[in-house]
């Protein structure tokens, strides 16, 4: 087991809220010379459960949970001691910043909590928290964020950036949920699953990294959902090995797209259906391409720094092909999630099902006529702003009538 320990102790203020509804390492195969795995002291793998042919239910995404904010200034160890006195069921919100890197382990919680970043009125794109494997020594960990051993965990909307083996790491762990994350620049994989049943990597976005984009070894039921996975120097999506097999790993409505390595690689014995991905890097091994995979330029607003999508010409025609291109059979969890984000730099929110896709015909008499239903997006979503508030009209201020004097008339 891989044990890894940081810390940096400065202040931190928690508070219980009322909340409602909120929001590697090594390589294998043929990832371009990446091989082996996350730190020199991994014991052997050993890998449970078996493949699935259906795809698992996607855990719940908006949970009412109580609030413990992590404030302006804290460090890694304010929000790892916010997670140790999270009740189950909580979320530990933290607040925009930059933080070190950051290891929780299973002993660090008493049940399954989120972990979420607090994006109000901030970029997501710009980093609006932050978590990095590069303390201010420029010394640099294993993994920016690393989960060992936990049991239903969330980590929702943080950027994890850096490490020297990956982004982010999970190991050892069941039930894991990334979502909403970005996960770039690492000297390895982008986002590394190992011997870790039901993760759910949904709605991320993993770039730029040295070895693949995803990884997943010995891991079964993993879902890979609505991900944006571009410019790593690896391979796209990796599902492997021959001798540590994953099963169940269910793949769709992701964009792979200029990467180096292959975009989709499924090692012998490992068992990785796909389907409704953009994907212009290729398949190896046994990964094929699903019915409804396209091979399309995304058009991205601008690849590599805005991963927004080319809009439409009309409501459901023109502009990127992974717009409403999504599985019409997405889990009901995963669309609800994605309608309150968006792909269009306007902030339109993802819009599907009945009404989203109309055009008009003008003549003789104008009609409007539904052209199909609206599918999910395919790909990374942005967070949307939040609405701004409508200003209260102003009471003007009540006028006193002055009270008269009456005249008085003088007695002769």
């Amino acid at each position: 087991m891989i044990v890894r320990h940081f810390g940096v102790i400065v202040l931190v203020c928690a508070l219980a809220l009322g909340l409602h509804a909120c929001g590697g390492g090594g390589g294998g195969g043929s990832d371009n010379g990446q091989s082996g795995s996350p730190g020199s002291n991994t014991p052997p793998r050993t890998g449970t459960g078996g493949a699935s042919t259906s795809t698992p239910a996607p855990p719940a995404l908006t949970p009412t949970a109580t609030l413990t904010p992590v404030r302006p200034g804290g460090s890694s160890d304010d929000i790892l001691n916010a997670l140790k006195n999270a009740a189950p069921g909580s979320t530990v919100v933290v607040a925009p910043g930059t933080y070190s890197a950051l290891t929780i382990h299973g002993s660090d919680l008493q049940g399954p909590v989120t972990l979420l970043a607090d994006t109000t009125n901030s970029s997501e794109s710009a980093g609006a928290v932050t978590i990095s494997a590069r303390d201010a020594t420029q010394r640099s960990t294993a993994a920016a964020i690393t989960l060992d051993g936990v049991s239903g965990l969330t980590i929702d909307g943080i950027v994890a950036q850096g490490g020297t083996q990956e982004a982010i790491l999970v190991l050892n762990s069941t039930d894991a949920t990334i979502r909403n994350c970005l996960a770039r620049t690492s000297q390895g994989d982008g986002v590394f699953v190992q011997s870790s049943d039901g993760t759910v990597l949904f709605d991320n976005l993993t770039y730029k990294n040295l070895g693949a984009g995803i990884r997943v070894y010995g891991s079964h039921n993993v879902q890979v959902v609505n991900n944006t996975i571009y410019g790593n120097r690896g391979i796209g999506i990796f599902i492997g090995t021959a001798s540590d097999p994953s099963g169940g790993v269910f793949v769709e409505n992701n964009i792979i797209n200029n990467n180096l390595g292959v975009g989709f690689d499924v090692e012998a014995g490992n068992d990785a259906p796909g389907d409704y991905n953009l994907n212009t890097d290729g398949y190896a091994g046994d990964a094929s391409a699903g019915a409804h995979d396209t091979a399309a330029d995304p058009r991205f607003v601008s690849g590599g720094t805005d991963f927004h999508l080319a809009a439409q010409l009309d409501d459901c025609t023109g502009g990127s092909p992974a717009i409403n291109a999504g599985d019409p059979a997405t889990a009901v969890d995963f669309i609800a999630a994605l309608q309150q984000r968006s792909t269009q730099v306007d902030n339109t929110l993802d819009c599907v099902g009945s009404g989203c896709c109309f055009n008009l015909l003008p003549s003789p008499t104008p009609v409007v006529v539904e052209l199909q239903p609206g599918e999910v997006d395919l790909g990374y979503h942005y967070p949307a702003p939040p609405p701004t508030p409508t200003p209260k009209p102003r009471t003007p201020a009540k006028t006193k009538t002055p009270t008269r004097t009456p005249t008085r008339t003088p007695t002769p």
